[in-house]
């Protein structure tokens, strides 16, 4: 990290544009040793067979993954993107062995699940890399770039409650959002929008690997959710608001017209 911060020269930018960014070599390696240890544990725990699979952590195992966050470095992170407080909720991705390729994207809860209809969204999704996951088609994260920003125009013409009938992802062409996957390190940290449409990659090869996702929620956002689907920005810093604006300001007439069109 530079003593300027994490968001320098055109991360912000890119951030805006693509609406995730790969940061590398953000936590410190003892931490991911002990991460992963404890993901590996909690998978042979459940008797978990050859595949993709989410654990929500115990008590115990969330602290542990927790710890990933509390470093001064992930701190400053955190806060370039997230001005606010949050309330941090971790999930573990592990794939062990062949797994099938992803179709189409999803978002995350959009329901809480229990009757109140209240969407279960998110301010910010992080991503610890507790493996190595350096070549394509070995269980990385899939995210297509700048769905994001497609996603909140649907929301915009049709509605925040359209978000209450979405399938997995809401109706939208995504041609122009090349999926992408996400290759780093062991200790390199996903950053990504709530709206980014993602899927856990499939594996050609045998090997395990595992991620570790933090759902970051600013503090009152169940009252605000409608304004954080509309506007993508709108739970960012002034530094992303800014560079939002920037981004703005550039865009052709053209690409306007074809991220409306449904």
């Amino acid at each position: 990290m530079t003593a300027a911060g994490w968001l320098t020269g055109d991360r912000s930018l890119r951030f805006v544009r693509d609406g995730f960014l790969v940061i590398p070599q953000v936590i410190e390696q003892a931490q991911v040793a002990a991460a992963a240890s404890t993901a590996r544990r909690a998978w042979t725990a459940r008797g978990c067979a050859a595949g993709w699979g989410s654990i929500r952590p115990d008590p115990h195992d969330a602290s542990v993954l927790g710890n990933l966050l509390l470093g001064g470095d992930t701190t400053q992170l955190i806060a370039e993107f997230l001005p606010a407080g949050y309330r941090a909720s971790p999930q573990l991705a592990v794939t062990v062995g062949p797994t099938a390729q992803p179709i189409r994207p999803h978002l995350d809860g959009p329901l809480d699940g229990h009757g109140s209809g209240v969407p279960a969204i998110f301010s910010l999704l992080v991503g610890v890399l507790l493996t190595d996951q350096e070549d394509a088609d070995d269980g990385n994260l899939w995210v297509w770039q700048g769905s994001h920003l497609l996603a909140a125009e649907f929301f915009r013409i049709h509605g925040p409650s359209a978000l209450t009938t979405a399938q997995r992802y809401p109706d939208v062409r995504l041609e122009g959002c090349a999926p992408a996957q996400i290759r780093g390190s062991a200790g390199d940290v996903v950053v990504a929008s709530y709206l980014l449409g993602h899927a856990a990659g499939g594996s050609t090869a045998g090997t395990w690997r595992a991620t570790a996702y933090f759902r970051l929620r600013t503090h009152g956002l169940a009252s605000r959710w409608q304004r954080s689907i509309l506007d993508p920005f709108a739970e960012f810093s002034p530094l992303i608001v800014q560079a939002a604006a920037e981004t703005a300001d550039r865009k052709p007439p053209d690409e306007v017209e074809r991220a409306s069109g449904y």
